[in-house]
């Protein structure tokens, strides 16, 4: 997080479009520009059925902020996480100033299309990210301050998407640099289910029933 000096306008790389400018014109300093490969404003989407990790990478930031797992959706139904604190925003995963870099948390399996979602608030703010500011990735407006782009890991040598979040909200202010906390989604396929012989035998079972059931005829 660094303040600006000057300011001036840029535009962001967009999946669909090629170009975005996360909702509004973003104005930030000239001193850090966005790295070209980055994707702002876009939602973390899952493209195939796979095991969710989330892993902490990095951080650069004077305001102390903690990183939520808020839930998934799919087909426009939401599931939402289980909070594990008092903010109710869902799994607290770690604190940018408080966790080491590998540290690692296991969200669960999760269907291709699932789209995950992410919120970090400030704990213990600065003037221009002051405590209780909160950015979440359900909100389209607060997409601007999440960047995502597929990397190899370099610690494991995993391929990964690596997330970076801006804590300065507004936006003549911020730098966009989205180093402010940065971490890790890993991906390990995982298989659909498949019945096994004894399932089968016991759907069988279960059908058949049923169908004699239906058959039965009634009392008068």
């Amino acid at each position: 997080m660094r303040l600006n000096c000057a300011a001036r306008r840029w535009s962001f790389r967009s999946k669909a479009s090629g170009v975005i400018t996360a909702g509004a014109t973003l104005w930030a300093a000239a001193v850090v520009p966005v790295a070209a490969s980055m994707v702002v404003g876009e939602p973390i989407v899952l493209g195939e059925r796979a095991n969710v990790s989330v892993r902490f990478h990095s951080q650069s930031a004077t305001a102390a902020g903690s990183l939520y797992f808020l839930g998934s959706e799919k087909g426009g139904v939401a599931t939402l996480a289980t909070s594990t604190d008092s903010s109710g925003l869902g799994i607290h995963l770690f604190d940018n100033h408080r966790a080491t870099r590998g540290d690692q948390f296991n969200l669960g399996v999760f269907e291709a299309g699932s789209i995950l979602n992410f919120a970090h608030l400030i704990t213990d703010g600065v003037p221009v990210a002051p405590t209780g500011s909160l950015f979440r990735t359900d909100i389209p407006g607060d997409l601007a301050y999440f960047a995502q782009r597929k990397e190899q890991d370099e610690d494991t040598g995993l391929a990964v998407t690596r997330v970076g979040v801006e804590d300065i909200r507004d936006q003549r202010l911020s730098d966009f640099d989205f180093n402010d906390l940065k971490f890790d989604i890993v991906r390990t396929p995982a298989q659909t289910p498949t019945p096994t012989p004894g399932n089968l035998a016991l759907f069988g079972v279960g059908a058949v029933m049923l169908a004699s059931r239906r058959r039965r005829p009634r009392d008068a």
